[in-house]
């Protein structure tokens, strides 16, 4: 841990080999999906490397590490509550569709009718 603080890459190649499944298996049982597990493990391999400097050691890595790891899970719940919120049934827009492709037709027979309507009266 000491030596990955200061820079060396082959010590942190250690702790990700460490902990890799620790943070996967946390991970899943969150998310319940592997693929989404996966993300989550690299996402927070990247903030540990980014941010393994500023561990002050208050608690032991590996809460240190759990704790990353359930804020990114949290994380990536949110955003997919979002983009769950702001879908849209397909069947709704089709719905909307049919209303105003319904009401342009109907404009565009009255207009013809209406066009049909003036030449006849002009003859």
């Amino acid at each position: 841990l000491a030596r990955s603080k200061k820079g060396d890459k082959a010590a942190f190649e250690g702790l990700v080999k460490q902990f890799s499944k620790y943070v996967y298996t946390t991970a899943f049982f969150i998310l319940r999906d592997t693929h989404e597990a996966e993300d989550v493990s690299q996402e927070v391999f990247v903030k540990v490397y980014l941010s393994i400097k500023g561990f002050r050691g208050l608690s032991s890595f590996k809460t240190w590490i759990r704790k990353l790891t359930v804020n990114t899970c949290i994380d990536k719940l949110r955003l997919y509550s979002k983009i769950k919120d702001k879908k849209v049934s397909l069947d709704k827009i089709t719905e909307e569709h049919e209303v105003v492709f319904t009401k342009f037709s109907q404009s565009l027979e009255k207009s013809f009718f209406n066009k049909e309507t003036v030449k006849m009266l002009k003859i």
